[in-house]
């Protein structure tokens, strides 16, 4: 028998990006992040996922940004 993994499911190759904004813009994106149920670093990727014109039917992160307009 094959021995599951713990902790959440990959989701998929992922790459560093890194910058610097106001620290209200800070406390803002955190607090919305978490009214979303995301953690920070999901809800950055999902903007920037939907700026750039990801499809949100390919990223369930874009999508609950969509939801929630």
């Amino acid at each position: 028998m094959e021995r599951r993994k713990p902790g959440r499911p990959s989701k998929g190759p992922r790459a560093v990006l890194a910058g610097k904004v106001p620290i209200s813009i800070k406390d803002t994106a955190q607090r919305r992040a978490h009214e979303l149920g995301m953690n920070i670093n999901d809800y950055l990727a999902a903007l920037v996922t939907r700026d750039a014109g990801a499809s949100v039917s390919t990223d369930p992160e874009v999508g609950a940004l969509d939801r929630t307009a």
